[in-house]
């Protein structure tokens, strides 16, 4: 059965939308792609985007909003942003692996928000399996700061 083509013209520009977002975030355009993230949102919501990557979908456009929002000073809706990310997601095939990018929780952690930072990775949990995350719960309640690597990408 063909695509009408309206359909395809919408899933194109949600792609766009979804692409650009993501090549935003990677090149630290924290501005355009916060700009975006609703946009993605609003189109995950009408069901349009690809389910294999749903879950890495929603998980950037919120941690885009955080980032949006720690670079205008705040910080507790960055936090609230970042734990967004970590309780709305569906995970996915990368997200449940590797894991997510953890750039927003660094600077939360730096800028003293270790409670917001330790529920988030607590809720990360629920997908990403891994034994590192446990390891940076317990040195941050130990007072330390853990790299978060090679899940901290930089420039953003």
């Amino acid at each position: 059965m063909p695509i009408a083509r309206g359909s395809q013209d919408r899933r194109a520009t949600t792609l766009t939308f979804r692409n650009e977002m993501r090549r935003a975030l990677t090149a630290g355009d924290v501005q355009t792609a916060e700009a975006l993230a609703p946009k993605v949102l609003q189109q995950i919501e009408a069901g349009i985007l690809q389910r294999q990557f749903l879950g890495a979908d929603i998980y950037n456009a919120y941690d885009a909003l955080g980032r949006g929002a720690f670079q205008r000073g705040d910080y507790e809706g960055a936090a609230r942003f970042l734990l967004e990310a970590a309780s709305k997601t569906t995970g996915g095939p990368n997200l449940n692996i590797s894991g997510t990018n953890l750039t927003l929780a660094r600077w939360l952690l730096d800028k003293g928000y270790g409670n917001a930072v330790i529920q988030f990775l607590t809720t990360c949990k629920s997908f990403w399996k891994s034994p590192v995350v446990d390891q940076w719960i317990a040195e941050i309640r130990g007072g330390q700061k853990p790299s978060f690597l090679p899940n901290v990408r930089y420039p953003s």
